[in-house]
């Protein structure tokens, strides 16, 4: 049974590097990412221990090679920065040593402290061994850094402009002591108050669960990165690994990352997950994936497939992206459908729309979105009160059946009972949006977009663009109107409007009786429906938001079979 040290050990950064231990950061996990915050929070917690304080540097994961070589699971950011602070007090020592201060001395200083946290000689082949070496991208640049040779780092590409070469420029900017005496005595406390929690396993899945479960405890962890570890060290053990694909499908990952960017990215990848296999929670996904894809026969076709999907992903993120001036002009139509999703960031609905584009016809995936995206308003926004983990599990289950060819067309979709028991009806809608009240809505966009949309259902004809959000009744038309209860009718969703822009300025500091003309005037049904109240009050208020929800229910609306 494979050996996992589930009790912790504290070690300082000194006892970690010392030894003779070498830790490898897998080839393909993250770069250095460490920037001028980090850095700087780093530096002056150092600045501020004492002789008897200590830093917590929390967790280190690490997967046991042999007695004396580890991979880095998690903790590489934190080994790297410590790691250039040690440079770049060797640099100060080796300015010492040019500039003939205690040069014997000074150089005794320098071998040691390489020796204990940089690198050692082999006895046979007297080559440098690097303690920590880092990924494909990062350990070139590191070495040449670790030489403290300018000639070096200039010699290896975009070392210069790499975040190693600035974090350990910032450093080098830091006073660490006068003397060779100082810097050797600053280096000795520092390393001895920097303290590591070292969780070990010889087995390379027990690592990974480690590293899942200090993600669900809070350390911050990127799904993506995570991801990419996990498939890459599987493909990296198979026999028959051919370095030019392994590089060509890192470079692939690289551009879906890039494409959709972090957030984006794990959301793709968990609901891509969903219809390409089963439903599983943001919890539990990386679990779940590792157990699905724990072979590299399962891995490389499914490194394909996402790279099928991120640009369809991103283009249903981003109904106006020039992706879509390339498909069929049908496809136009779907982009109204999408905003309204992308606006009240419903992504969960994506996932039955990756599934439907390449199987289903353009006509019929444009009646889809029309159908996902009323179900997805009505369950997810007007009825906010519903458990939105239910709505994923079964847009899951239906996406698996289009995917699979069980459900060929928007209308068999619809018909599905797992999508009607998702669809409340019309008195639920009703008497759930009667409750909503404006920081329900969470945003202005959000709202604003909600009474487009229904103000275009009564048949005005609007520019989405060209209105602005009004509130009726202003904290001082409240004030005398509601009698003293404004604090929460203000925020009532009955209490604002969507009108032109031209009427914005028009209707600045205005009373209500002045308010009502322009209402009127407007053109639009909801402004001359409240223009046709005497007074605003919580009556009118309460009339106008019962008919607002009415209208809501009509507007995201369909007729079921």
């Amino acid at each position: 049974m494979p050996r996992v040290s589930m009790e912790p050990t504290n070690q300082t950064f000194q006892e970690l590097m010392g030894n003779g231990v070498m830790y490898q950061v897998p080839r393909f996990q993250r770069d250095y990412a460490w920037e001028q915050t980090q850095w700087e929070d780093l530096w002056g917690d150092i600045q501020q221990l004492s002789e008897t304080e200590y830093h917590y540097m929390g967790y280190l994961v690490l997967q046991q090679v042999d007695a004396q070589s580890y991979v880095v699971v998690d903790g590489q950011q934190r080994l790297i920065s410590l790691s250039l602070i040690i440079l770049a007090a060797l640099q100060q020592l080796q300015s010492l040593i040019q500039e003939g201060q205690e040069v014997e001395a000074n150089q005794v200083r320098f071998h040691e402290l390489s020796w204990r946290f940089i690198s050692t000689q082999d006895p046979i082949s007297l080559r440098l061994q690097h303690k920590l070496s880092l990924n494909r991208h990062n350990d070139p640049c590191f070495k040449a850094l670790s030489t403290l040779s300018k000639q070096q780092v200039t010699e290896v590409s975009a070392c210069e402009e790499s975040l190693l070469n600035k974090g350990l420029a910032f450093f080098r900017k830091q006073f660490f002591g006068n003397t060779g005496a100082e810097i050797a005595t600053f280096v000795e406390h520092f390393t001895c108050r920097v303290v590591f929690t070292r969780l070990v396993t010889s087995d390379e899945g027990n690592a990974y669960k480690i590293f899942e479960t200090l993600n669900t405890q809070g350390v911050p962890l990127s799904t993506p990165d995570s991801v990419k570890n996990y498939l890459f060290s599987v493909l990296l053990k198979a026999p028959n690994a051919s370095t030019s694909e392994l590089d060509a499908l890192e470079q692939q990952w690289q551009q879906m990352t890039n494409l959709l960017g972090k957030q984006d990215c794990t959301d793709f990848l968990r609901y891509h997950y969903n219809f390409q296999f089963s439903y599983v929670s943001r919890k539990n996904f990386f679990n779940a994936l590792r157990k699905q894809l724990n072979t590299s026969e399962a891995i490389y076709p499914y490194l394909n497939n996402l790279q099928d999907y991120a640009s369809l992903y991103y283009a249903l993120t981003h109904p106006n992206d020039a992706w879509w001036q390339q498909q069929d002009k049908i496809y136009i139509e779907a982009q109204a459908y999408l905003t309204t999703l992308n606006v009240f960031n419903i992504k969960a609905a994506f996932t039955v729309l990756m599934a439907a584009f390449f199987n289903f016809t353009a006509p019929e995936f444009v009646k889809l979105c029309r159908f996902v995206t009323v179900l997805s308003v009505r369950y997810g926004v007007l009825c906010c009160h519903l458990p939105l983990s239910e709505q994923e599990s079964h847009y899951s289950q239906l996406a698996i059946a289009i995917y699979t060819g069980v459900l060929n067309r928007a209308g068999a979709v619809k018909n599905n009972a797992l999508f009607k028991s998702l669809y409340p009806d019309d008195q639920t809608v009703i008497v759930a949006f009667k409750t909503q009240s404006l920081p329900n809505v969470q945003t202005t966009e959000q709202l604003r977009h909600l009474l487009t949309e229904i103000e275009c259902s009564l048949g005005t004809s609007i520019d989405p663009d060209t209105v602005f959000l009004e509130t009726i009744g202003t904290d001082e038309l409240c004030t005398s109107a509601f009698n003293g209860h404004c604090h929460d009718l203000k925020d009532r969703i009955g209490n604002a409007l969507v009108l032109p822009q031209y009427l914005q300025k028009s209707l600045l500091h205005k009373s209500f009786a002045e308010k009502r003309a322009l209402y009127s005037e407007s053109g639009f049904q909801l402004a001359r429906l409240v223009a046709s109240y005497p007074v605003w009050d919580a009556a009118h208020l309460g009339q106008f938001h019962n008919r607002l929800a009415e209208y809501a229910a009509k507007t995201w609306h369909l007729h079921q079979d």
